[in-house]
């Protein structure tokens, strides 16, 4: 049985450390072009790699990717605010997917805008679903201003359990930082 889900890891494109590595000398155009490689392994690697470098240049692309294969890991650090744009169309477009939702949403906590923080403080909120609320409170508690710390505590009201963990990790982070 483990052997099976190992190689259905592989198969979905799950890599190493080892195995993204190996296209570190890669430029950022030769990686986009890897993301809509036949090989799952290297749009994974090209994917996570694109996002460990910050490339702007590779916002669009991950984003359009995403779009198509929703299991890619993407990361996103960007905190220049010329991507912003994409990630929200994309949040907009694909608002009943969860899990792009989801990567969205965790990918918003690069992005310290008010903006940014209006859509994270509407998830927390107002989302049913408790996965996304959770990932909200935690990219409030990474961007960390007075205005996520006023959000998170103003959330504490009957959540989920996990959320609800979130919730005060990401006070008490705030907290720490601010003081």
């Amino acid at each position: 049985m483990k052997m099976r889900k190992v190689l259905a890891r592989k198969t979905r494109g799950q890599t190493t450390e080892k195995d993204d590595h190996l296209f570190d000398n890669l430029s950022d155009v030769k990686f986009i072009e890897l993301l809509i490689n036949p090989n799952p392994q290297k749009r994974t690697s090209a994917a996570k790699l694109l996002g460990e470098r910050r490339s702007l240049r590779a916002v669009f692309p991950l984003c359009r990717q995403l779009e198509k294969e929703r299991a890619l890991y993407i990361s996103f650090y960007s905190k220049d605010t010329s991507s912003f744009p994409v990630l929200l169309e994309t949040l907009r477009k694909y608002r009943s997917d969860n899990l792009i939702v989801w990567k969205i949403v965790r990918a918003l906590q690069a992005f310290p805008s008010d903006e940014s923080i209006e859509v994270l403080e509407d998830f927390l909120l107002n989302s049913k679903i408790p996965a996304l609320r959770w990932e909200a409170a935690r990219s409030l508690g990474q961007i960390g201003t007075d205005r996520c710390l006023e959000i998170l505590k103003n959330s504490k009201n009957g959540q989920d359990a996990l959320v609800e963990k979130m919730v005060r990790l990401s006070i008490k982070k705030i907290e720490k930082i601010t003081s």
